[in-house]
């Protein structure tokens, strides 16, 4: 089962959430940052997590419970792909997106990012595309510690 969840002020991400969702030709579902839970993960297959960007590149407080999971352990056999959407008059373009990748970069099996200027454009539609493929890519490798 493949896990969305993420955080949305204007609607920005939530829209580019849907845009993704509706890619995945495996089973999913929605949990909110705030509910998401070790257990989750660990009985997840992979997780895509979506952010906006709040001041100077942060993390916003409502997706900071995914940013939290993440660091209090390892989940070495998840696939994660972060998303998020921004606006690039800001200095830190999607800062959010790279701040929550650095992190699952380090705890998990983070396959790919995607970054989106405000609402998701219809040339955004192949990107979310191509981020969903990238996560099943991933998936579909075998974890180096499995390798002998």
């Amino acid at each position: 089962m493949i896990i969305v969840s993420f955080a949305s002020s204007t609607g920005n991400t939530a829209k580019a959430a849907s845009w993704i969702v509706s890619q995945l030709e495996e089973p999913h579902v929605i949990i909110p940052p705030e509910q998401l839970t070790a257990a989750d993960l660990n009985r997840a297959a992979a997780l895509l997590a979506g952010t906006y960007t709040w001041g100077n590149g942060e993390i916003p407080d409502a997706a900071m419970p995914l940013a939290e999971l993440a660091s209090s352990r390892t989940f070495p056999e998840l696939v994660t792909g972060i998303f998020g959407t921004g606006d690039q008059g800001f200095p830190f373009f999607c800062g959010a997106v790279d701040r929550l990748a650095g992190i699952f970069q380090q705890t998990t099996r983070l396959a790919v990012t995607l970054k989106m200027e405000q609402a998701p454009q219809p040339g955004d539609w192949e990107r979310c595309r191509l981020f969903v493929k990238k996560v099943q890519a991933r998936r579909q490798q075998t974890s180096g510690a499995r390798h002998l």
